[in-house]
């Protein structure tokens, strides 16, 4: 059965000799690399290394201090980050419909994107109430779910454990097809399942 997508179209960005420094401390340095559209790429590091702040300078949320950043065309990212960042006092499937165009999925069908990670049965719980690993998949469905070129995780799968983390990942990989794809993680192992190049980091 051909699965529905509402992604848009992927994006090409080209990072150029970019730099970020924090209190004199260069995080950032030097760095070029192209991601090309419809392309897997993981970031593979450790932590302090500069990982989220290179997200957060692609997806817009920071300047760089030096070198360039160029869109092929205009950008719409949907992300993961290391927190949630959920409606609290909303139910998972109201998270979800927020950040959907009118009328792209019915309730039903966001029903059944949250079967796939086994939160059908608190679909319409206030996200207050749920467990860490439960918060993870809310914000994982509701990113892939997302419209956008570009899709960014940061450490999506951390704390999941192994038997949910494989079924999480499935689902994942089997909606970002066509779709540019940035995968943040200390895994490796990751980015094998994702098939994704690696990134090569100067930290």
């Amino acid at each position: 059965m051909k699965r529905k997508t509402y992604a848009m179209d992927s994006i090409e960005i080209s990072l150029e000799d970019v730099r970020k420094e924090y209190n004199k401390k260069q995080v950032i340095e030097g760095l070029s690399f192209r991601f090309l559209a419809g392309s897997k790429t993981a970031v593979i590091a450790p932590s302090g290394a500069g990982k989220t702040t290179l997200l957060r300078i692609i997806l817009g949320l920071e300047q760089p201090d030096g070198g360039r950043i160029q869109y092929q065309k205009e950008l719409f990212a949907s992300a993961v980050f290391q927190e949630d960042r959920l409606l609290e006092y909303a139910s998972p499937l109201e998270n979800i419909r927020a950040v959907l165009p009118k009328k792209t999925m019915t309730e039903a069908e966001i029903y059944k994107e949250l079967s796939q990670v086994k939160l059908s049965e608190d679909a319409y719980r206030q996200c207050c109430f749920l467990s860490g690993g439960m918060k993870r998949r809310v914000a994982i469905v509701r990113a892939v779910l997302m419209p956008g070129n570009l899709l960014v995780m940061d450490e999506p799968f951390k704390g999941l454990d192994p038997e949910l983390k494989e079924q999480v990942m499935e689902y994942v990989k089997e909606r970002i097809k066509g779709r540019t794809f940035l995968l943040v993680t200390h895994n490796r192992e990751e980015a094998v399942y994702f098939q994704a190049e690696s990134l090569k980091w100067n930290r």
